[in-house]
């Protein structure tokens, strides 16, 4: 686990879900009519289901009493043009909505992507890859399903109850207060749960991420695991991790249940208690039983919408927590230099004479007090001079290579070739010029000659062909089946 997360979790307090939610709105912007449409129609969809207990009432009070068999296949008829209406309206609101959801999530992570590209080598020391995985894929999801359900929804929800609150105090007005006792003590719950529900995401997401490095450390070391015989050890770390995220899923799971089992029970209290006067009242002659089940029935109507609540509000949480952790990301500085164009600079002729002049190098998350890994360095290579470098383990020779590609950069110093500062070099020209074969060569899924041509955009296959042939590797390369390097990795 790295350093940078544990500091993270220490830092993560209660936020703002919807401070962190409107963050999204850059990328949502380009989307907003059709997501305003969509939330415009499912509200008259919903509202539309309000209007069928009036129906019923008029038919209980009307045709029903006395007889009229016309009155009741019309107000049949249009209670089913009400639920058809209904259903199809919800159809056309998820049409409008799923293009415009997926190029959202496809531009978010694409935008992920290319930052993570661009962010110097000293982030990707501090960050596990498994952290990093886990944004771009299970968050990104988690905003997926924010914006396809509780953007909407909880607009809509809130629309149809105070709608059918309205109704329901013109229908009775004593009745409609009993049933609304319970709206202020589930308010505070709300803001009870707000609370532990955020913290317990933020954990159970966070934990997710290192699971995702662990498994993939272990598939990515899988022989060095298998050569030492640490196959248990590693099952038992992921054992102790897999339960670490049951238990806060499970925490996070009660912290729900307790929500939902009391947006049910309070209001199935005042629903029994409003029925029971409700009767009373058609009994002593008050009340019209037609008004009675046009009640009853905009109250069942508006039953889901209060039970949802607790769940649209968990997903809330945990979208707005993985806002929070994909703009972790995206708000990490670039290199300024990244944003120079390449213009008015001159690549140094080739070969180049490279040079460090009195170069010192501390990486970013060292301690103030702890010594440099370089320290004073002053070298000099001539053009088609050959140099090895040779020192014990951590001596700084991987980092003093790393600074001629700008992978990181001098704490003190310069570097030059033919005098240029390489530091006046924007890094995508600089590294046009630059070749590095490191010690722990890596394999993409891709064909062998791509991996061969990684190491240059302007490189050809007869180059690469040719590369082959140097590095005495062509021979078997034919014969490997389909030229696939995980094929190539796994006969060694």
């Amino acid at each position: 686990m790295s350093n940078l997360t544990v500091q993270m979790r220490s830092d993560a307090g209660p936020r703002s879900a919807v401070r962190s939610l409107l963050r999204l709105w850059p990328y949502v912007r380009q989307v907003r009519v059709r997501l305003f449409l969509a939330c415009l129609l499912a509200t008259i969809a919903s509202c539309l289901g309000l209007v069928m207990p009036l129906v019923l009432k008029w038919l209980v009070d009307g045709p029903l009493t006395s007889g009229d068999l016309s009155g009741i296949w019309l107000g049949g008829l249009v209670l089913v043009l009400l639920g058809a209406t209904e259903a199809g309206i919800f159809g056309v609101r998820r049409w409008l909505t799923a293009r415009p959801l997926a190029d959202v999530e496809a531009s978010m992570r694409e935008s992920l992507y290319g930052r993570l590209q661009r962010l110097p080598s000293a982030f990707h020391d501090r960050w596990s890859s498994g952290q990093l995985l886990s944004r771009g894929t299970a968050d990104l999801g988690q905003v997926h399903a924010f914006l396809a359900q509780p953007l909407t929804f909880l607009v809509v929800n809130a629309v149809t109850f105070v709608a059918g609150c309205v109704i329901l105090l013109e229908q009775q007005w004593v009745l409609g207060l009993v049933l609304l006792v319970p709206v202020v003590p589930l308010t505070v719950l709300c803001s009870w749960f707000q609370a532990r529900h955020v913290l317990a995401s933020r954990r159970a997401q966070d934990l997710e991420g290192d699971l995702t490095t662990l498994v993939e450390e272990s598939i990515r070391g899988i022989r060095v695991i298998k050569g030492f015989g640490r196959h248990r050890s590693q099952a038992r770390a992921f054992e102790k991790m897999v339960f670490e995220v049951r238990g806060v899923e499970l925490h996070r799971a009660r912290l729900l249940a307790s929500l939902s089992g009391m947006f049910v029970l309070l209001p199935e209290i005042a629903m029994g208690t409003t029925l029971a006067l409700g009767v009373v009242q058609v009994a002593d002659g008050t009340l019209a039983a037609g008004t009675l089940v046009a009640f009853l029935a905009t109250v069942l109507v508006l039953r889901p919408v209060v039970e949802s609540t607790g769940p649209l509000l968990a997903m809330c949480n945990q979208a707005a927590t993985a806002v929070d952790r994909y703009c972790e990301i995206m708000d990490e500085p670039l290199p300024t230099q990244d944003h120079l164009p390449d213009v008015g600079l001159s690549a140094p002729p080739r070969p180049a004479a490279l040079a460090f002049e009195n170069v010192h190098f501390q990486y970013p998350n060292a301690s103030m007090d702890a010594p440099g890994v370089l320290r004073g360095v002053d070298l000099r290579i001539e053009p088609g001079e050959t140099m090895a470098l040779v020192g014990s383990t951590g001596s700084g020779k991987t980092t003093l290579v790393g600074l001629v590609p700008r992978l990181y950069e001098p704490t003190a110093g310069r570097i030059t070739l033919d005098g240029q500062d390489i530091a006046d070099l924007p890094r995508s020209q600089l590294r046009t010029m630059v070749a590095v074969a490191f010690e722990d060569p890596a394999l993409f899924s891709a064909s062998v000659m791509e991996n061969v041509l990684m190491g240059g955009e302007a490189a050809t296959e007869t180059d690469g062909a040719w590369a082959l042939r140097v590095a005495q590797a062509d021979g078997f390369v034919h014969l490997l089946p389909s030229g696939r390097t995980r094929r190539w990795a796994s006969r060694g």
